[in-house]
C-alpha cells in the first residue's frame, strides 16, 4: 500500500497474468509428462553430481567445513540434504 509502484513491474506482471498465444498446451502436457516420468533418475543425478561430486573439491570442502553446512547432529544434516533435493 505504501510502496510506490514501479511500472516496469506493472508491465511484467500484466504480462505474467495471461498466457501468449504461441503457447501449445499439448507440448505443456508432453513436457509435464516427461518431468514425472524421469525426475527420480534426474534427481539423482543432480544429488550425485553436485552434492557428493562437488563437496569433495577441496575449495568447496573447505567452505562447508567452515559453515558447518553438513556438520553437527543427523537432524540437521538431513534437512540440508533434503533442501538441496528439493
Amino acid at each position: 500500500a505504501g510502496v510506490p509502484a514501479c511500472p516496469a513491474v506493472q508491465h511484467m506482471a500484466t504480462c505474467l497474468a495471461s498466457t501468449p498465444k504461441w503457447v501449445d498446451w499439448n507440448l505443456v502436457s508432453r513436457g509435464q509428462a516427461v518431468f514425472v516420468r524421469h525426475m527420480p533418475m534426474f534427481g539423482l543425478s543432480l544429488y550425485y553430481m553436485s552434492l557428493v561430486g562437488g563437496f569433495s573439491a577441496e575449495s568447496i570442502a573447505q567452505v562447508v567445513s567452515s559453515t558447518g553446512y553438513l556438520g553437527g547432529d543427523g537432524k540437521h544434516v538431513r534437512s540440508r540434504i533434503l533442501e538441496t533435493l528439493a
